[in-house]
């Protein structure tokens, strides 16, 4: 990691969306060894494509274990138009085992969505 940690952090930053989640993904397998770009990974997190911010996400709680600051932008995306990004989501939802109960009041919030796919997964999310 050491060696090209700093050439991926360095990709991270380049337009092309279709580096972007592959990088996240070798970031997120190193685990505590990426904390070193862990600015990098952050700063993804605001990226226009919602499944580099999910990917960005993975990395940073596959790198801290902390999921409260999370969980609430992994839970938003529940309310995405897209159904790939959607399910990314819950998946990614899925990961944070015990910690995702900090999301029920934003599930609670999702349940009565107007769309009938979103109200589906926060009741689903609800129910695991």
């Amino acid at each position: 990691p050491q060696e090209c940690g700093p050439l991926l952090s360095e990709w991270l930053q380049a337009e092309d969306p279709t580096l972007k989640p592959r990088i996240l993904t070798i970031f997120a397998g190193w685990g505590p060894a990426a904390q070193p770009w862990l600015a990098a990974i952050r700063h993804a997190q605001t990226d226009a494509d919602p499944l580099v911010r999910l990917e960005a996400r993975r990395a940073e709680w596959r790198i801290t274990r902390v999921a409260e600051p999370l969980l609430e932008g992994v839970v938003a995306e529940f309310g995405d138009d897209s159904r790939e990004v959607r399910r990314a989501a819950y998946l990614l939802w899925r990961d944070f085992g015990p910690a995702r109960v900090l999301a029920v009041p934003r599930l609670n919030q999702l349940a009565v969505d107007p769309r009938p796919d979103v109200r589906r997964l926060a009741a689903h999310a609800l129910w695991e």
